[in-house]
C-alpha cells in the first residue's frame, strides 16, 4: 500500500477535513482521491477464489451472510464460542493483522437481526 499509495496516515485531528476533501469530485478526471486509492489497492488485491471462503458457504451458515458477495476467507475467520448448546460457531466477520500484531483487528458487515446476538458474542 505504501509503494503505491504514499503516506495515507492521517491524524484523528485532520480526518474529518481530510475525509471531505478525499471525496471530492476532481472535475478534469471526474473521480476522487478517495476512488483512486481504493481502485489501487484493488488492483494489487488478488481475488478470493469460492474454495476459500467454504466455510461461509456451507447451507447452515448462508442465512448469516448479509450479502454472497462479502464472504470471510477461511484463513481469517474467528470462531465463536457456543453458547446455549448451539454448535454454530460461523460468523461473517474477518481476523485482519495491524503492522505489530497478527489477527488485532475484526471487520465484520453491520450483522443482521437473526446475527447480532453472535455479534456481541465476537466482540
Amino acid at each position: 500500500e505504501a509503494c503505491l499509495c504514499g503516506e495515507t496516515t492521517i491524524p484523528v485531528s485532520e480526518f474529518k477535513a481530510t475525509y471531505k476533501e478525499m471525496i471530492r469530485i476532481d472535475p478534469q478526471s471526474n473521480s476522487s482521491q478517495l476512488r483512486e486509492e481504493f481502485q489501487t489497492l484493488n488492483s494489487v488485491t488478488p481475488p478470493l477464489d469460492v474454495e476459500e471462503c467454504s466455510i461461509a458457504l456451507l447451507p447452515r451458515n448462508r442465512d448469516k451472510n448479509r450479502s454472497m458477495d462479502v464472504l470471510p476467507p477461511d484463513r481469517c475467520l474467528p470462531f465463536l464460542i457456543s453458547t446455549d448448546g448451539d454448535p454454530n460457531n460461523y460468523i461473517n466477520a474477518a481476523l485482519t493483522d495491524s503492522y505489530t500484531r497478527s489477527a488485532a483487528f475484526i471487520v465484520t458487515l453491520h450483522p443482521l437481526q437473526s446475527t447480532t446476538p453472535d455479534f456481541w458474542r465476537l466482540v
